[in-house]
Order: C-alpha cells, then structure tokens, then sequence
C-alpha cells in the first residue's frame, strides 16, 4: 500500500486551508410573471444596468450576458448597441433594438449596495514551541521558542448589493417580469463575486419562469 509523505500531507492542508478562504457570495431572489404574458418566451435579449456608474453599467451587463451565453442564448449588451456617448430619445433606443432583432430588455437597477462590518470576537489562543536540542557527553540542552496565534479579535468586510430587475417587451413597451434580489458575499468576496453570483441566479430563474427560451440542443 502506498503511503502519503509528511510533505504531501503538508500540502494538501494547505490545499485545504486556501479554499476556506476563497471569496464566494450567494443570491436569493423573488420574482413575479405578469399574467398577460404567461406562456411567452423571448429569444433575442438585450442587457441593460441603469446606473450612471460607467464601470458598474459595462461590469454588470457583460456579467448577466456571460452567463446567457455559456447556456447558448444570443444575448447582447446595451452598452453594444447604444453606447453611452450617444444622447438618444427613447424612440431612437427602440429603434435600435427592434433593427438588432431585440425582443426583450432586461433592466438591472442597483437599488442599494454596500460593505458589511463584522466585528470577530477572540475564540482563543494556539501556542506552537519549536527548538533544537544539543548534546555534550551524556548531557543535554534544549533552546526553544514559542509562538502564540491569537484566533479572531479582528473586522471582516462582506460586501452586499440589492438589485430589482424588470423584462420589457420591446414592442409593446410592457413590463413583462420583475423580480427583487439581494446578494451577500463572505469576508473574503469582492463586487465581483457579487455580480456573477447575481448573474448566474438571474439568469437561472429567467429559464425556470420561462421568460427567455431555453436554447435547444443543437445551439
């Protein structure tokens, strides 16, 4: 039987103690279907985050997009089609959607966002001794040091972000979907974290309400 050495029991706590800290963030979301469009799919998507911040806009959309296209949906972002330089009327955006072959505009709007101070008492103290011993004739003498690891007494930062979501049909100009959302990331998550935690969730439950078609197999 083959035994594992000292050093590769070494590495693989260290393995595991890496992925403890690995950042991570969870979704919970409530949605709603409008009655007037139980049984409609749409097939063609635009994304669009309605904030005036340029890095969350572009972070955001490309984000919810990712997610659609890795399940072989045709989805687009906004910040594609109507770039922000361009000062347009709302008929001009429809326009442009309707030419693009776009049949539904998914809103993100970022309600509330933010960092979470949490405050980890001390749980206690570890204390490791190292040293070496020497010889002399039928003496010895040991020379150690002692280091003591104090557990908690120190703040983490978890960031949190609480968004509300709408489906437009682009040629009614109805409001098709709407859901609220909220996403929470451990100390060691960042934004980014947040918005592919939200992305994956949003898109999976457009496909669970049957909002968006699912992609057939051959796409």
């Amino acid at each position: 039987m083959k035994r594992c050495s000292v050093t590769s029991i070494t590495w693989l706590f260290a393995i595991l103690s890496f992925s403890i800290l690995v950042g991570c963030a969870s979704t919970r979301l409530t949605a709603f279907t409008d009655p007037a469009f139980s049984g409609k799919s749409f097939t063609n998507p635009a994304v669009y985050a309605n904030t005036a911040d340029l890095e969350w806009r572009r972070s955001l959309e490309e984000s919810v997009v990712a997610e659609m296209r890795k399940l072989g949906l045709p989805a687009v972002t906004t910040f594609e089609l109507i770039p922000p330089t361009r000062d347009l009327n709302p008929e001009d955006r429809v326009r442009i959607l309707l030419e693009n072959k776009i049949d539904t505009l998914i809103v993100i709007e970022v309600r509330q966002s933010g960092v979470e101070e949490q405050y980890i008492p001390p749980t206690g103290a570890t204390t490791t001794t190292s040293g070496t011993v020497s010889t002399y004739g039928n003496t010895g003498t040991y020379q150690g040091t002692s280091y003591t690891t104090v557990h908690g007494g120190y703040n983490v930062s978890k960031p949190w972000a609480e968004m509300r979501t709408f489906v437009l049909d682009v040629a009614s100009g109805r409001k098709a979907w709407v859901a609220s959302s909220f996403t929470g990331g451990n100390a060691f998550a960042s934004f980014q974290d947040i918005r592919k935690s939200y992305s994956k969730k949003i898109v999976e439950q457009l496909l669970a309400d049957r909002v968006l078609a699912s992609p057939s197999p051959s796409q």
